[in-house]
């Protein structure tokens, strides 16, 4: 079948749009390409009908390495936001405001002027524990009021989009580049893909976290490999990018330590589907791969200088042989590696 692709061209999406009835002819509109496509087309369009985000999935991910995924995950995306929405409300997730499932293309709510990722607050030196403990608690509602549903099993059962968003390009990639730690990897992929459970988001971290204009509003959005699976992966996946910022912005080191023990705790309050020791301990384990995989996986953090990469490798190798199972002995291990470096 013949797919009708954006190919990254604001004139293609214009001429879509008005052919699929989104738009009306001679209805003015202005369409601007967004940076972050990186896995997607994604452009913002303003017209009388207000204003959206549109994204199209793409099949090759923008990045060095060969990364094929299969562009089906925009609509798995799409029927996600609309779960994310039903348990958390518009505060917290944006509307699906159009949806054509055959060209894997949508479009959302464009967030509110004045809206700002969450991690360019961070990389910045600004770190709100009032948001660090908001963001942990809502991820904690979305596995407790998906735990074992019908409707998640029915719909999210697919781990295939998983294993071509995560599980390959991070997990497998280090246990090739990496063959000393390969058995450790290897164990754990096992076991992460054993759990199926919660609604996984999969992508939640600080750039999937807008921080909209007003007191404790905030969105989440892209949850493009969300599954049917493991909850640690997630609180694992957030509480990882708090250690790779820990190790870029110095003058916030000791601060973003704290947000990620902060974090943490607020996580282990609110899960109520597991015990908060078994969550902590399995998320440790995928604390040593996920560092490891932003460095030596498909898609490492482009914020890293060699010098940081090199204390991140040595914190996730000792992360993985030494299996601490408290957040507390991570950060502790991070901290010993970065003080290593001094001088």
């Amino acid at each position: 079948m013949d797919r009708f692709r954006i190919e990254n061209s604001s004139d293609r999406l214009r001429q879509y749009l008005l052919s699929s009835g989104y738009l009306e002819k001679g209805e003015p509109a202005v369409i601007t390409r967004l940076g972050g496509g990186v896995a997607n087309d994604v452009f913002k369009v303003e017209s009388s009908t207000g204003a959206a985000v549109f994204k199209q999935a793409l099949s090759r991910i923008r990045v060095k390495s060969r990364w094929i995924i299969d562009a089906q995950r925009s609509n798995v995306e799409k029927d996600a936001l609309k779960l994310m929405r039903r348990i958390l409300g518009p505060e917290h997730v944006p509307a699906v405001l159009f949806e054509d499932e055959e060209n894997f293309i949508f479009g959302i709510e464009l967030a509110p002027q004045g809206s700002q990722e969450w991690k360019t607050r961070l990389l910045g030196g600004e770190v709100d524990f009032g948001i660090a403990g908001q963001v942990a608690r809502l991820l904690a509602r979305i596995h407790n009021e998906t735990f074992e549903s019908e409707e998640v099993m029915r719909r999210f059962d697919q781990q295939q989009r998983f294993l071509e968003c995560r599980v390959s390009p991070y997990f497998e990639t280090i246990a090739r580049r990496h063959p000393r730690l390969a058995d450790r990897i290897n164990s754990e992929i096992a076991r992460i893909l054993t759990l199926k459970k919660v609604l996984v988001h999969a992508d939640y971290s600080p750039k999937n976290i807008l921080i909209l204009p007003g007191a404790g509003r905030l969105w989440i959005i892209d949850p493009e490999a969300a599954h049917l699976g493991d909850p640690s992966f997630d609180i694992a996946f957030l509480l990882n990018h708090m250690l790779l910022k820990a190790v870029k912005v110095r003058q916030a080191t000791a601060t973003l330590l704290k947000a990620f023990l902060h974090m943490a705790e607020a996580y282990g309050r609110a899960i109520q589907v597991f015990p908060a020791d078994w969550m902590e301990e399995h998320a440790c384990r995928q604390l040593g791969l996920l560092l490891l995989a932003r460095v030596d996986g498909k898609s490492p953090a482009e914020y890293l200088n060699e010098g940081d990469r090199n204390i991140v490798r040595r914190s996730a190798a000792r992360i993985i042989v030494e299996s601490p199972k408290l957040y507390a002995a991570v950060a502790e291990i991070l901290t010993e590696e970065m003080a290593g470096t001094s001088g």
